[in-house]
């Protein structure tokens, strides 16, 4: 029952741009899967845990942002989730971020990631932005 209450908790939060299946080299019902799978692998995932964990646990991401935020740096993760509304406008792949701090996991969401990243427009900020395709 937590783990449903955390996953309906997670998937009120996240919102995002989805990736096409073009963007990220797979075929359609293979990104369906991969958002559907990395949707119930989510659940396994807590604070703190180290990045390589995270990985093991999510696979390959779709694209990796790496940002200078005053002193911090922190590293994003996107990966596709599969997201169910209450109806079909609502539903969909939604490209989810994964906020880490020295290797560490410290937030997902869009929500986390707009406060720590986004929020930070009057901090001093560089990014880098790299795409990763399913061939690495």
């Amino acid at each position: 029952m937590t783990r449903l209450i955390v996953l309906l908790m997670l998937l009120t939060q996240l919102s995002g741009c989805a990736g096409t299946a073009a963007d990220n080299g797979l075929g359609y019902s293979d990104s369906i899967n991969r958002a559907s799978q990395n949707s119930e692998n989510v659940l396994k995932l807590k604070f703190g845990m180290p990045k390589a964990e995270v990985m093991k646990i999510m696979g390959t991401p779709g694209r990796v942002e790496n940002h200078r935020v005053d002193n911090r740096t922190l590293q994003v993760l996107f990966y596709p989730i599969q997201e169910v509304g209450l109806d079909l406008a609502d539903s969909g792949i939604k490209s989810v971020p994964f906020v880490f701090e020295n290797g560490i996991l410290i937030g997902w969401g869009e929500i986390f990631y707009g406060e720590t990243i986004e929020g930070s427009a009057g901090t001093k900020q560089e990014m880098i932005i790299e795409r990763r395709g399913q061939e690495e």
